[in-house]
């Protein structure tokens, strides 16, 4: 997912500043969403650097845990348990 472009920030958050339309319809306008333009609104507001293109998605460390191998073959094999696991 790519950040959004850095003159569309800057037109989304001169219409908010306008204050002739809502959020809901400034989001439909310029096709993004409501939380984009909260999110912008409160980057400007704690001084931080909120035309910084930001892509949204998992942070680069996160890694994804791969679920391949873990099925039985069978669908009458019983799947394994959880080391952790405590009968009631």
């Amino acid at each position: 997912m790519l950040p959004y472009p850095k003159e569309l920030r800057v037109r989304v958050v001169a219409a908010v500043e306008q204050g002739e339309f809502t959020h809901a319809e400034i989001a439909r306008l310029f096709g993004v969403g409501v939380t984009f333009i909260k999110k912008m609104l409160r980057w400007q507001r704690a001084g931080q650097d909120w035309l910084r293109g930001r892509a949204g998605g998992p942070s680069p460390g996160y890694k994804r845990r791969s679920w391949r191998g873990c099925a039985p073959q069978s669908p009458s094999t019983p799947m394994p348990r959880s080391p952790n696991y405590k009968p009631r």
